[in-house]
């Protein structure tokens, strides 16, 4: 086995093939930065206007995400351009520690926004006995997660900022992140669906006539909006997951350009994150992409200050709104009387 605790070890064209020591500087750390700016501006905006923009519980678990996301990017370009002039077995397990600390954080906020958002749709009682009971399981999940991860990095040393480099250890936390990711991304899609189609069903019963646009539409577009949030995170991290997975056991007849194709995709999913994820804030928090919009341009946030109804409208924040808030909004907008 290679003399882990070298300083060559930690150099990355050492453990890295030249495209893919291409593909992360030149690619890859470029994204991070941008997605450093988006997030920055989403969460600059959420934190000078938090009287207004989160004021329901769904919107700051939004904005923890934004958070922890730009905490992300920034950690990842910083990674990556220590790594050209620093080496040293802490920053390594340091590096791969916060890696695996950031994936389970995301994991776990998504997680809980999407039980936000079927509590408040499903209407139920006892709202806040369950919502406390979600989050306390969640948490104790996720502090569980943490401490697996925090001794598998204290005894074992990582030479690509990952995963841990001797074997007992590489197993352990392959098996913790993977089972964590299969049982956070199952619990998220189940409970999406189960949004998507109370939602859909309300939204067919009621009354055709305070819509402008019919009301498959709107239920087309609310499935487009449950696709779009849990898909980003199945596309985001399950690349990295397999890819892995798949190191781990490995499997014959994968040569060696195809693996560093898909070290490649996997890399630049997890950078496109740290961009999909402001985008997704923006769309679905319509108050947010308004008060952005101003600081550029007076007479486009004037357009999307207006108070008119829209399909846009209901499939962006209103998505995570009751069905019966939904018709009395609906009925009340002007173009609807």
């Amino acid at each position: 086995m290679a003399n882990v605790t070298s300083t060559t070890a930690y150099i990355p064209q050492s453990t890295q093939t030249t495209d893919i020591f291409v593909a992360d500087y030149f690619l890859n750390v470029p994204i991070y930065l941008l997605g450093m700016l988006m997030n920055g501006a989403v969460l600059l905006t959420l934190i000078r206007n938090r009287e207004h923009l989160m004021q329901e519980r769904m919107h700051t678990i939004m904005a923890y995400i934004i958070g922890a996301t730009f905490a992300w990017s920034a950690f990842s370009a910083t990674k990556y351009l220590l790594w050209l002039v620093h080496a040293s077995d802490l920053f390594y397990r340091l590096s791969a520690f916060l890696s695996s600390l950031a994936m389970v954080l995301l994991f776990v906020l998504n997680l809980l926004l999407s039980i936000e958002r079927f509590i408040i749709v499903r209407s139920l009682t006892q709202k806040r006995s369950i919502r406390r009971g979600a989050t306390i399981a969640v948490w104790c999940f996720t502090c569980m997660i943490l401490l697996i991860n925090m001794g598998v990095f204290a005894t074992s040393p990582s030479i690509n900022t990952v995963t841990p480099e001797y074997p007992l250890q590489k197993k352990v936390w392959i098996a913790t992140m993977a089972t964590s990711f299969v049982i956070v991304t199952t619990a998220i899609i189940a409970l999406y669906i189960s949004t998507f189609i109370y939602s859909a069903y309300y939204i067919k019963r009621m009354d055709a006539s305070l819509f402008q646009i019919p009301s498959a539409s709107v239920q087309w577009q609310l499935f487009w909006n449950c696709v779009a949030m849990f898909g980003s995170l199945v596309v985001s991290y399950g690349p990295q997951m397999m890819l892995v997975i798949g190191a781990q056991f490995y499997v014959k007849g994968i040569s060696d350009e195809n693996k560093r194709v898909m070290r490649v995709v996997a890399h630049t999913a997890l950078a496109l994150d740290t961009v999909w994820t402001p985008l997704l804030a923006v769309y679905f928090m319509p108050q947010v992409r308004r008060k952005i919009f101003s600081i550029f341009n007076t007479s486009c946030s004037e357009n999307f200050a207006d108070e008119g109804c829209s399909v846009s409208e209901l499939s962006g924040s209103e998505f995570g709104k009751n069905p019966e808030s939904l018709k009395q909004e609906w009925s009340h907008c002007p173009e609807n009387k």
